[in-house]
């Protein structure tokens, strides 16, 4: 990877690790984390996440829960098990490091063009999200339904993935 001049930041190779994994199927992902690294899989994740380095941004999930706000939403002693909706803010950040007055144009105008659509898919049939979502630089929000009427007792995880529309969903 690093003779391919592939990213060498802990971030993506987190990313490249946890993109190629193969779950357990006996595990739940949240018990024992994403599952069997494939270490070629991981190179070609690299390869792609090298292709997209160039973008200026990355995007804050936030999600007001009982516990604070976070990434993700966590529940406990659920007493009431009828179906209720949380709301999820995404909102992309923009370089703002120590950027020369160019490149402050060039995250200005990244900016003031910014708009993406992503095709949401939940892994799970007891969380209901809408088919698709955009945000422009300033964020949006969407309604996520969460239906626990046919769990049973115990730890219950599942993912909620945004697809960028516009590119490949590897």
């Amino acid at each position: 990877a690093l003779a391919e001049g592939l990213p060498s930041d802990a971030a993506a190779w987190h990313r490249a690790f946890s993109l190629s994994a193969k779950r357990f199927p006996q595990h739940d992902w949240i018990e024992v984390g994403y599952g069997f690294i494939n270490m070629l899989r991981s190179l070609d994740f690299l390869r792609t996440i090298g292709e997209e380095s160039s973008e200026l941004y990355t995007y804050d999930i936030r999600i007001n829960n009982q516990f604070g706000i976070g990434e993700g939403i966590y529940l406990r002693g659920v007493h009431n098990r009828k179906s209720f909706t949380q709301r999820v803010s995404v909102t992309p950040e923009f370089f703002s490091g120590d950027v020369s007055f160019d490149d402050a144009i060039d995250v200005n105008s990244e900016k003031a063009g910014f708009l993406r659509t992503f095709s949401l898919v939940s892994e799970s049939d007891w969380v209901v999200v809408p088919d698709a979502m955009y945000t422009s630089a300033q964020g949006n929000s969407i309604s996520i339904e969460i239906d626990p009427s046919g769990l049973e007792p115990g730890l219950h995880s599942t993912r909620v993935l945004f697809y960028d529309s516009d590119k490949n969903r590897e």
